[in-house]
């Protein structure tokens, strides 16, 4: 659910308090939740998420907590964006309640029901496919590598690539790590916008695409989010983001046998959408990384490491 205030935020924009005391002034929302719903804030957007029961199809849990959030924005006089506000159930489609059962208000507003929702620039989608923002992605990275063909005059390999490294390529990796595909289309279709982009370049067109890369001094987009991938999973397990990592991963017990020593344990996962989840597919790939101790010494040096690495065997496209 997202929420917007009115005068108060208002008041503030342009300031360099205003964030912080718009912050202070709306901290309290999550603590008056009810335990069994959590509430997640960013600015001036509240997301609220809890388990239903599919078998009672209940959404008890929503509405007592949406009713208290109308309650503390009446008193507080900071009063919701009803339009901005959706309400979206996620899991198989034989395990979602029907709109019947489902619907939820605050106040007199009906919350509408949706199956995607943008949070953060992300599309998700009610499967956790992430097939609307795949697409979405391709077709406005597509549109903007198109653009840089027709209006650059200048025709020169290096400045395309530069361009397209710029104003394109950060687009395709934008919160990769958490819609990153597993399905060959939907990794194939990002991978089009480079291998069309590369291809219009007059002295790559007769090359393949592997060939082109190489002349290019370019990797596949595949691989960029597979180092990706790694890069912020050492960033978690290493105290340099604000993750509670131990909900995640846990680590293998220290074997004298061959690998490095931060090894993860494989989790089993029941589903395939679960087993894609970026906290169980990258384990696999950590673990098998030719490391030693000395290549955790740092993140810088981890970094250096993992551009170096071979990562062939775990990328499709270019076998």
């Amino acid at each position: 659910m997202n929420s917007v205030s009115s005068a108060v935020l208002f008041k503030f924009q342009g300031s360099c308090l205003g964030p912080l005391f718009f912050l202070l002034f709306i901290n309290d929302i999550t603590d008056i939740l009810p335990t069994d719903c959590m509430g997640k804030l960013y600015a001036d957007d509240l997301k609220l998420y809890t388990s239903v029961n599919v078998g009672d199809c209940k959404t008890n849990t929503i509405q007592e907590s949406l009713d208290v959030i109308f309650a503390w924005s009446s008193d507080w006089q900071l009063y919701i964006s009803y339009a901005k506000c959706s309400l979206m159930y996620i899991g198989c489609h034989g395990d979602k309640p029907n709109d019947a059962l489902a619907a939820v208000h605050i106040g007199n507003h009906v919350v509408q029901r949706v199956d995607t929702v943008k949070d953060l620039g992300v599309h998700v989608d009610d499967n956790l496919k992430f097939i609307t923002h795949i697409n979405k992605t391709v077709a406005k990275a597509q549109s903007r590598a198109n653009i840089i063909h027709k209006c650059f005059i200048s025709k020169d390999p290096a400045t395309l690539i530069r361009a397209f490294t710029t104003y394109v390529r950060p687009i395709l990796e934008y919160a990769s790590s958490i819609w990153s595909p597993y399905l060959v289309g939907a990794v194939s279709k990002l991978e089009s916008v480079q291998r069309n982009f590369t291809k219009r370049i007059r002295s790559m067109r007769s090359l393949s695409y592997a060939d082109r890369l190489n002349a290019l001094t370019l990797e596949s987009l595949e691989t960029r989010r597979l180092r990706l991938d790694l890069i912020y999973l050492y960033k978690i397990l290493f105290g340099k983001v604000d993750i509670e990592w131990r909900s995640m991963f846990e680590f293998a017990p220290i074997s004298v046998t061959r690998g490095h020593c931060y090894k993860l344990f494989v989790k089993r996962s029941r589903i395939n959408i679960r087993k894609q989840f970026f906290c169980n597919r990258i384990v696999r790939v950590w673990n098998n990384l030719p490391a030693g101790p000395e290549h955790f010494c740092s993140l810088s040096v981890f970094i250096s490491f993992v551009r170096a690495a071979n990562l062939s065997e775990w990328t499709s496209l270019l076998h």
